[in-house]
């Protein structure tokens, strides 16, 4: 990240301007709004279980088969 703080000018950071794993990817630019609501909730419920996705699952009162589902439908990368 330390080199957007080196680009030239003043410019207004885009996304391109961002690192290839910080980019989203291309089905995630195409959610709705409560699809990506629900991404940033499985994300963070992962991130709070330390990637333990049972734990995860638990939290966010689904099945671990359900999580799984919908982290691929939602592009949500694995811990």
């Amino acid at each position: 990240m330390t080199e957007l703080a080196h680009l030239p000018g003043t410019r207004r950071i885009d996304v391109d301007d961002l690192p290839e794993h910080l980019r989203p990817g291309p089905r995630t630019t195409r959610l709705g709004g409560r699809e990506r609501a629900e991404r940033v909730a499985i994300q963070h419920a992962l991130t709070v279980a330390g990637g333990n996705k049972r734990e995860a699952a638990r939290a966010l009162g689904i099945s671990r088969t359900t999580l799984y589902r919908r982290m691929r439908a939602l592009d949500v990368a694995e811990t």
